[in-house]
């Protein structure tokens, strides 16, 4: 329960006795002052649960955020745990290792082909007159000479 709603049940139920004296005194000043402090109190009242209602709808929120965290750490922990990635890596490089030190000409002459298709690939001619020529080196005719 707030500060603020104890606050305004007090000046309400202060209002409400003010409100009783000014009838009873027939002091409609008093009665008006009464009915007043009654309406303040209600709306600090009413403003004090407001602030209980988003309180406690906040810590459900943040309730239901930590709930989802857990629950997606809980499902990653699970999948890795199931199919280990780093345990795949590892075979791998055992599988390659063994391979490179039971046929160490192969892997060289394989690596050696990668290499080569690479260096081709990155260094291949792209198109143009087919003649070799890459096009920065070529000149346009009123720069030949002339026999």
């Amino acid at each position: 329960m707030d500060r603020q709603r104890i606050e305004g049940e007090a000046k309400r139920q202060f209002g409400r006795a003010q409100e009783a004296v000014g009838e009873f005194a027939g002091d409609a000043r008093t009665q008006a002052q009464g009915m007043a402090r009654q309406a303040e109190g209600a709306v600090e009242n009413y403003a004090g649960q407001a602030r209980d209602a988003v309180r406690e709808y906040a810590g459900e929120a943040a309730a239901y955020a930590g709930e989802a965290y857990e629950r997606g750490r809980r499902t990653v922990r699970r999948q890795w745990d199931r199919y280990e990635p780093d345990r795949y890596l590892r075979e791998g490089r055992q599988v390659v290792r063994r391979q490179v030190e039971t046929h160490p000409l192969v892997s060289i002459l394989i690596a050696g082909a990668v290499g080569y298709l690479l260096a081709y690939l990155i260094h291949a001619p792209r198109g143009g007159s087919g003649d070799g020529v890459p096009d920065y080196a070529r000149r346009e005719s009123r720069y030949r000479w002339r026999d």
